[in-house]
């Protein structure tokens, strides 16, 4: 998921000989401007139809389907997104056959909740009132309901994180 890991695997390919050089593109922030990737934008069925191996990170994504072309074999390596948008990135492909997904391990499952979070922002407000000897401002019902929609985000993406691996695993299988 990183243009590094998308350029060592591209690497790793073709030194090995896996594949040929014209049977490999790779689709990151660095190569967002070739030609080929270019080209490949311009008709991502086709695109994706032309090549071996389709090499990409996050610079294709969301918006870009690839619907026709079943790809042999899908793999993934996933280090720092989180497991929502590795999906995102997994289901660029609609139709797969086999994935194959490496998951880097990074649990947190001692966190805070976002009712711990919000306990400590609470009590850091109120210390710094005291520290100022000023009154923290009332909110508004509607800035009240905007903070709680953030928090609940924010909680999202954080739970999805405490275990990385058992998040992307049970998308996967809800996805079919």
């Amino acid at each position: 998921d990183t243009k590094e890991e998308a350029e060592l695997v591209e690497q790793l390919l073709l030194m090995g000989e896996v594949a040929k050089r014209d049977e490999v593109i790779r689709i990151t922030g660095d190569t967002i401007y070739d030609k080929r990737v270019n080209a490949f934008f311009q008709d991502v069925e086709e695109g994706a139809k032309q090549y071996r191996v389709v090499i990409y990170n996050s610079a294709m994504g969301s918006g870009v389907s690839i619907t026709e072309t079943v790809p042999d074999a899908f793999m993934f390596i996933g280090t720092y997104l989180s497991p929502r948008k590795m999906i995102q990135m997994i289901n660029r492909y609609r139709v797969q056959s086999t994935v194959y997904a490496y998951i880097a391990p990074r649990e947190s499952l001692y966190a805070d909740t976002v009712e711990e979070r919000y306990q400590r922002l609470q009590d850091a407000i109120q210390h710094e009132a005291r520290l100022s000897g000023l009154n923290p401002v009332r909110r508004t019902e509607l800035s009240n309901i905007v903070t709680h929609a953030a928090l609940l985000s924010a909680q999202d993406e954080f739970d999805q994180l405490r275990s990385v691996k058992d998040f992307v695993v049970r998308l996967l299988h809800e996805d079919g």
